[in-house]
């Protein structure tokens, strides 16, 4: 209230509170004076005026009795909170239509009643600036939010547990020759399980779809700072990637003890054909080795979108074993994985355009290829929706478009605007400090990732020319 320039701020507050959050506040306390001259508050429950120190850490307050000029204020605004919350207890409702009043602890057993359900919520107001009513909102958080140690939490994993039944706290461990369905148990020895794997009997084999981790669209570098770390990077690598995917680096550094640096995070951009280019000459040397094991080959290649990488093995002339053949395919799902442009894997959708010359060629030649195949950046589009007042929604629309954001669709919901946009992920970085800038903090965001899309002209010459590739 210290920002306050007049006394009817206060109405106000709730006024927006009722509109902008669509909240029933009931004020247990309105401020005596405002702004500079903002001496302490009322208490409407107890009929007390409290009257603070400016700038007194400690918060020491008086207690007086109400001023004249505020009496009338203080009984409307009691006699509205009482009204608001005696339906709670039919009792107490009867005693209040009796005497037209109730005891301050009869109304604080109510207000909590009304708080508990949600119905409404206590107002406090005062000054942190000026340490004012601080320790009293404190007190309220006691005296009417629910304490943790009235409810337990617990998630349930049975297919329903009923009242009054007998359970059971595991609080240590204990051997056991078997487990049925529905069990939780902790198990040894299993040095080559990793997380996803199913585990299952010899005489009934099934296997449970595996965890869907959502697809990497930000990379970053991560380098050791000695040959020790090294060798620690390299075997925590190998350890995290069979069980996530994310690579944590803060879980390299706790438990594997890796002492190393981080790069800046950069996008993960993806390349892709858009032309098609028949019989490549390539040359296929046998893993094994030997003599008679070199061949001539000739590869088509075509964009394969929406199908992931497929292999045709379509022979011609002399026929290679299928062997022979697996090894080729092999060949080109490692050749795919960096790209003719700026070195980017192509993605899943894309997968078609890999060539065994990849490995080998010169930047000429690369170069070349590129401009046969069509070879285009695409870059990762993320699905973002923003719930935001309707008064900031302008602001909030500007900034997605500036974003080069495709806002698809609009929700009103209150006084809230919700966007469903598609947005590229090089755009969003800094995204969260800019909304609670446009905002003052009162909008949120979610995002994930949608598809990967061809980037703008514009946009890839920049980036071309970023990488001195131009």
């Amino acid at each position: 209230m210290d920002n306050a320039d007049n006394e009817e701020k206060f109405d106000e507050c709730l006024a927006s509170v009722r509109e902008r959050l669509n909240a029933l506040p009931l004020p247990v306390q309105f401020p005596i004076g405002v702004g500079k001259d903002l001496k302490g508050v009322v208490d409407v429950i107890e009929q007390k005026a409290y009257y603070f120190q400016a700038g007194d850490k400690d918060e020491n307050y008086q207690i007086k009795e109400i001023p004249q000029s505020l009496l009338e204020k203080t009984k409307n605004y009691r006699q509205y909170l009482i009204e608001k919350i005696v339906e709670f207890d039919e009792n107490l409702a009867m005693k209040y239509l009796e005497v037209q009043d109730l005891q301050v602890e009869e109304i604080r057993k109510l207000l909590r009643q009304a708080t508990l359900s949600g119905s409404f919520f206590p107002l406090f107001c005062g000054s942190a600036y000026r340490n004012v009513g601080v320790k009293m909102v404190l007190d309220g958080v006691v005296d009417y939010l629910p304490s943790p140690l009235e409810v337990s939490e617990i998630p349930v994993f049975s297919p329903q547990s009923k009242k009054q039944e007998g359970i059971i706290n595991c609080g240590s461990p204990e051997e056991i020759k078997e487990v049925g369905a529905g069990d939780i148990a902790a198990a040894v020895g299993l040095e080559n399980t990793v997380t996803g794997d199913t585990l299952c009997g010899e005489d009934k084999i099934l296997l449970l779809e595996a965890i869907d981790f959502p697809e990497t669209v930000i990379s970053q570098a991560i380098e050791p700072k000695t040959n020790e770390d090294k060798d620690k990077l390299r075997n925590g690598l190998e350890k995290l990637k069979v069980q996530d995917p994310k690579i944590l680096v803060e879980k390299l550094r706790s438990e594997y003890e890796v002492n190393i640096e981080t790069k800046q995070q950069k996008v993960a951009y993806r390349e892709t054909i858009t032309k098609e280019l028949k019989d490549v000459e390539a040359w296929y040397k046998k893993k094994t080795g030997g003599s008679g094991h070199d061949a001539r080959i000739g590869i088509s290649f075509k964009p394969n979108k929406g199908g992931g990488f497929k292999f045709v093995d379509a022979k011609k002339g002399q026929e290679m074993s299928d062997k022979d053949a697996e090894e080729v395919k092999e060949g080109l799902e490692e050749a795919m994985s960096s790209g003719l442009l700026l070195g980017y894997p192509l993605p899943g959708d894309f997968k078609q355009a890999a060539i065994l010359a990849f490995r080998g060629d010169g930047v000429e030649e690369k170069a070349k290829r590129a401009k046969e195949l069509g070879v285009v950046l695409l870059e990762p589009i993320m699905q973002v929706e923003v719930s935001t007042p309707n008064d900031y929604y302008g602001n909030v629309l500007g900034d997605l478009n500036r974003r080069r954001g495709e806002v698809e669709k609009e929700e009103e919901i209150g006084q809230t605007k919700e966007l469903h946009a598609k947005v590229p992920l090089a755009e969003m970085f800094g995204y969260s400090t800019q909304l609670r800038s446009l905002t003052q903090g009162r909008a949120s965001y979610s995002m994930h990732f949608s598809h990967y899309q061809e980037l703008p002209a514009s946009v890839f010459q920049k980036i071309m020319k970023e990488e001195k590739l131009n």
